[in-house]
């Protein structure tokens, strides 16, 4: 582990993609690495430190997922049963859907109802049953069951699920089950009880901005939790069977990474909280997590052995610790990425049928109608000015319906036409979420 220029990786990472400051914890057998890198906070100038403290968003899946699976190992819960046995008030606008979503939907983000709803701004115990009544206006966006497209509604039930059958707030149960006992006692939910620990802030335009610390306790289970890389480095090494027992056994954990939905047409799946990254010389098991000047991964490879943790306090986060991280699984365990061969040029048919609008009608959320457009013998994904998605991406076909922007800050992120049964296109998945065609 020593001979991994680990310094020189990250300060690359950094100085080509202009973060602040990030830091990075590598895990194998032999032990654990840390490195920190640049600043925290640039108002006042304050050093990255490998307990610096930084929101984790969605990293803190997971964790739910996690807490959801001790009810499943004491055989308390079942997977495949419908949520309603659980939860018998739950609601979504589609009855059908209400009555027949799984928990297993739940964690694989297979529940088709809209992934976003707005939060409850509530910072007491009851925050996560006042949010039901906000998802009970998520509207159906494909059958329960059929895609994969990610949503913070199905982790928001499964973590209400937890303190329901637990009969204790959420992140109470969290805590007592998961971090105590693995010893992430700098891990939580509530910023206020850490606003003397060293913290880092996010930046946007070089600028400190703080929206990513102010999350609602509502989103504690889809994603409003922090930490930093030395916690994070004893949640990989549990997970790759370094750590203490925990709060599941061996054989819940792999049920965890191994019963997966593939995502789409790429060397891709997800799991039960986790996503799983199909690469030559491994599988890696990963979730991000990003938030208005941040984004974090953490990733564990069961066949390496080898885990690793990337904080990143900018804007720019994505391309920051995907470069790190890229470059220490192919270092450490041979583990590459595949190159991408995108082909930009397409047929008129095919731009024809690809062209149109997309959008997930659910009111109040942050997704725009997003519009595809044929120009000059490609495609461009545009967006609404100040939307969640950068104004335009270009995408250029990897092979049949699977593309990725082959530019810009979203360079390489796939982009998949989904087709309904019949073989009609039906949707547009970009950034994890489908987006149904709207039809004139």
């Amino acid at each position: 582990m020593d001979e991994v220029a680990l310094d020189e990786i990250a300060r690359g990472a950094l100085a080509d993609h202009g973060g602040p400051g990030c830091s990075v914890a590598i895990v194998t057998r032999r032990g654990t690495r840390f490195g920190a890198y640049g600043l925290a906070r640039t108002e006042p100038a304050t050093v990255f430190r490998p307990d610096t403290l930084l929101p984790i968003a969605s990293m803190g899946k997971p964790f739910t997922a996690t807490a959801v699976m001790t009810l499943v190992e004491a055989g308390r819960v079942h997977l495949d049963a419908p949520v309603r046995t659980y939860l018998r008030d739950f609601r979504v606008v589609d009855e059908t859907a209400g009555e027949t979503v799984t928990v297993r939907n739940l964690l694989t983000h297979a529940v088709g109802w809209a992934g976003d709803v707005p939060w409850v701004e509530d910072r007491g115990d009851a925050a996560l049953a006042l949010q039901m009544a906000n998802i009970a206006t998520a509207r159906q966006i494909l059958p329960p069951g059929w895609l994969f497209s990610y949503s913070n509604t199905a982790m928001t039930v499964a973590a209400r699920l937890v303190e329901v059958l637990y009969g204790e707030p959420f992140e109470t149960v969290v805590e007592r089950l998961i971090l105590r006992p693995l010893g992430l006692d700098a891990t939580g939910y509530f910023p206020e009880r850490v606003i003397s620990a060293p913290a880092a802030s996010g930046h946007r335009d070089g600028k400190p901005v703080q929206e990513a610390w102010l999350g609602p306790r509502s989103a504690g289970g889809a994603g409003a939790q922090y930490s930093n890389a030395v916690d994070l480095a004893r949640w990989m090494g549990w997970w790759l069977g370094y750590g203490p027992v925990g709060p599941i056994g061996e054989e819940t954990r792999t049920r965890m990474i191994t019963e997966l939905i593939p995502v789409g047409l790429g060397p891709a799946s997800t799991g039960l909280g986790w996503h799983v990254d199909h690469r030559g010389g491994g599988d890696v098991v990963y979730h991000e997590g990003a938030l208005p000047g941040i984004g974090a991964i953490n990733l564990f490879v069961p066949q390496a052995e080898v885990g690793l943790v990337v904080l990143v306090n900018t804007e720019n986060a994505g391309r920051i610790y995907r470069r790190i991280v890229d470059r220490l699984l192919d270092d450490l365990a041979g583990v590459r990425k595949p190159a991408k061969r995108l082909h930009a040029d397409l047929a008129p048919d095919t731009l024809a049928e690809l062209s149109g609008s997309y959008a997930i009608e659910q009111p109040a959320t942050v997704y725009e109608r997003i519009v595809v457009e044929s120009e000059v013998g490609r495609l461009v994904i545009r967006s609404e000015p100040g939307g969640f998605h950068p104004p335009a991406l270009p995408i250029a076909r990897e092979h049949d319906d699977l593309f990725a922007v082959d530019a810009g800050p979203w360079r390489d992120m796939p982009v998949e036409f989904v087709r309904s049964p019949g073989g009609e296109v039906f949707g547009v998945r970009i950034a994890g979420r489908v987006f149904p065609r709207l039809v004139d």
